[in-house]
């Protein structure tokens, strides 16, 4: 008999965990008003590459809002400024810059619509050099793995791009 209790006790528990219902909030209308900045000013030898887009609503047809027509501006705390030009799509390229990495640098963006918007200084952090580079083949595609180390605990957050 206990054992026909723990049968039926297995059975109405999972029959109660599987009475789930998806919720489905509302759409949130509100105006796609809030600037998106995607990129990082590269100090080193290269171009900084920025796309500047807005937000758009969850119920919306289309992903992608780009701004166009802003003005982009790489600032230091030094009183030098780099013009970051328009490349089309949202995207502004700077030219291949060589910048001082003991300057603090900062991004000022003016809208098409006259809002102006400017970060904080903010210091170069230059990443340690890379110990390792290794890859692991996986079903789905190729896994990279990178090493690296700061003996100092100066950086602790890393970007890698390659190709």
């Amino acid at each position: 008999m206990k054992y026909i209790s723990g049968i039926f006790f297995c059975l109405v528990l999972c029959y109660a965990s599987g009475c789930k219902k998806s919720y489905l909030p509302p759409p949130i209308n509100v105006p796609a008003s809030y600037l998106v900045v995607e990129g990082v000013i590269n100090t080193d030898f290269g171009p900084t590459t920025i796309k500047l887009s807005k937000t758009v609503n969850i119920s919306a047809t289309t992903s992608d809002n780009p701004v166009l027509n802003a003005i982009v501006t790489i600032e230091s705390d030094q009183g030098n400024s780099y013009p970051v030009p328009e490349a089309g799509s949202g995207k502004y390229i700077s030219a291949t810059l060589s910048l001082d990495n003991t300057a603090k640098y900062r991004l000022r963006i003016k809208t098409a619509d006259n809002r102006e918007y400017v970060s904080d200084f903010v210091p170069v952090l230059n990443p340690p050099p890379i110990d390792s580079v290794s890859f692991a083949v996986k079903s789905n595609g190729i896994q990279m793995y990178v090493s690296t180390h700061d003996p100092q605990n100066h950086t602790r957050f890393y970007r890698w791009e390659y190709e």
